[in-house]
């Protein structure tokens, strides 16, 4: 027996071991490459954040040396005066101070007076630059710009100021050439490129194509790539002016690439588009490692595992072989066995678990057994084991003995079944205020019988639940009565003698012993005090409590309580 569940637990193990294995494949494949694309992505926007800040960089050191050059008081006496070749020959000399790759100087006319480092095409529409008109009406501008041979050039453009007179114009920038792109991709690591983004040409079958203006992916001949720009991404890019993330191809190759707008300085104009990406080829292989390595290392846990599950079979069969016998015995109503296992671990547990699921067995057959059957309240020999229980170790304790005034009467006019719903609508009521007997109450409820109740509290909390007890209860107890006896107040009915008279509405008398003040040997003691307290709190008018406050009950009077 022992060995066919050995090897049925074996063979289970490894049928779950392969079919596992199996879908943690899939699963972490899937997994893997989503988590390898997510840290690729991030660290690609991460890169496109540094290479957009460099952008502002060089565009803030631009302006700070537009600036500087600007208020050179030999250019602006030069410009003032319209000398043009002096301006001409101040701008080289600044121009090599300054060490920009690009530098104009106009006078307040527009015409350039000095161009170094731009195309020199005097021509070209793009010569005088919208910043250029913004500049001359005084206002300083910096971004990106077009230059004359289409390429584009992160540059500023402020107005040269003879006291409060504009006698020109300063643009520096610098070009986003190939050598520009080179510096970024050992800067972040990963190939970028800059695309045009505007006078996108028409192509052969009327397809718009893009060109790349500058860019560090190579073709197979190791020369740089001037073709293959993902012309709906750019357009997306233009439309939305939001950061793209996708998987694009270029040159045969797919890449994951971030992609970000660039805007011209002078109306936020679309100008191009920067890209920065990494081949996707890497991350499948980095994908195809990890779940090679994961199929290995399930494979061998696989077969150890079942191995191991021969062995660790035999130590199951013999512990549950003794829980199976005492299921049965239970199952025959004996509660008195238990099953003894120290292999420490779950199956131990599992035993004292059942062991304590016994004795809890043992103490709910006593409670039912002693319980009240009419409210299922602790009866008697509870509620005696409970207070010496508390008595003895010790606690603080407070016994209040709740007593029903006039039920007879009401029993009589009414009848034994509405008397049964005034006795459980104290029992509803006392759970209420008290709680449901439950191991971590410290308040217990027990019915000692017929409408006499006792609640076993703390002294602390004991006259205020007093109070509740009395004001819930005057609440609820007019719905036992008829509307009449209800507007009325009392009732008319019998007395012991046979004799009819009027009794008020049904209140209850609540005697608080507690040992506070004096100890209390055990139970027979305290129902004695509580007795006495019970026949003094039962002469005062409506639902009250009266206090045992006294420390020598032989010398204290009633009014003491």
């Amino acid at each position: 027996m022992r060995m066919k569940i050995a090897v049925k637990l074996g063979g289970a193990f490894t049928a779950i071991t392969l079919t596992i294995v199996a879908l943690v494949t899939v699963v972490v494949s899937f997994m893997v490459v989503n988590k390898l694309e997510q840290e690729a992505y991030k660290r690609l926007h991460n890169d496109l954040d540094v290479t957009m800040h460099t952008f502002a960089y060089f565009s803030q050191d631009a302006a700070k040396t537009a600036r500087m050059l600007a208020e050179n008081p030999y250019l602006v006496a030069d410009l003032s005066d319209g000398r043009p070749k002096a301006v001409a020959a101040v701008s080289s000399h600044l121009h090599g101070l300054a060490k920009e790759n690009i530098v104009s100087v106009y006078d307040r006319n527009g015409k350039v007076l000095y161009d170094g480092g731009d195309v020199a095409n005097l021509n070209s529409p793009r010569r005088h630059p919208a910043a250029l008109g913004l500049a001359l009406a005084g206002e300083e501008s910096k971004g990106f710009t077009v230059l004359p041979n289409d390429q584009l050039a992160i540059e500023a453009t402020v107005p040269v100021y003879k006291n409060t007179e504009i006698v020109g114009a300063v643009r520096v920038g610098t070009k986003l050439d190939n050598d520009f792109v080179d510096q970024l991709k050992n800067i972040t690591g990963l190939e970028v490129g800059i695309a045009q983004g505007q006078d996108l040409g028409i192509g052969e079958k009327d397809s718009v194509k893009a060109r790349w203006l500058a860019q560090t992916i190579l073709n197979d001949n190791h020369g740089r790539l001037s073709d293959g720009v993902p012309v709906d991404s750019i357009r997306e890019l233009r439309d939305t002016g939001e950061p793209l993330r996708r998987t694009i191809e270029i040159n045969h190759m797919t890449y994951m690439a971030a992609l970000a707008p660039l805007y011209s300085g002078a109306y936020h104009e679309f100008v191009g588009t920067l890209f920065v990406g990494e081949s996707i080829a890497p991350l499948h292989k980095a994908v195809q490692e990890t779940v090679l390595a994961i199929v290995a290392v399930a494979l061998f846990l696989g077969i150890l595992g079942a191995v191991a599950v021969k062995f660790l079979a035999l130590t199951i069969t013999d512990p549950i072989r003794q829980l199976a016998s005492q299921t049965a015995c239970i199952a025959k109503g004996q509660l008195d066995k238990r099953v003894e296992l120290k292999s420490g671990d779950e199956l131990e547990q599992l035993a004292n678990s059942f062991n304590k699921m016994c004795d809890a067995l043992i103490e709910m057959q006593f409670r039912d057994q002693n319980a009240n059957p009419l409210t299922k309240l602790p009866g008697n020999l509870m509620i005696e084991s409970e207070t010496n229980r508390r008595l003895m170790t010790g606690d603080d304790v407070a016994v209040l003995y709740i007593d029903l005034d006039h039920f007879k009467a009401f029993n009589d006019k009414y009848g034994f079944e509405q008397g049964d719903r005034a006795i459980q609508l104290t029992a509803d009521i006392l759970k209420s205020v008290c709680g449901e007997n439950a191991p971590h109450n410290p308040n217990f409820i027990g019915h000692i019988g017929g409408d006499d109740f006792i609640v076993i509290t703390k002294p602390r909390d004991a006259e205020e639940t007093c109070l509740m007890l009395c004001k819930e209860f005057d609440r609820r107890v007019k719905e036992l009565y008829t509307q009449e006896d209800r507007d009325r107040g009392w009732i008319i009915s019998v007395d012991r003698q046979g004799n009819r008279q009027t009794f008020p509405l049904c209140s209850i008398s609540i005697a608080l012993v507690d040992n506070e003040v004096r100890g209390i040997a055990d139970f027979l003691e305290l129902s004695s005090i509580a007795a006495e307290v019970k026949k003094y709190a039962k002469s005062l008018p409506g639902s009250s409590y009266a206090r045992d406050r006294r420390v020598d009950k032989e010398t204290a009077y009633l009014t003491d309580w």
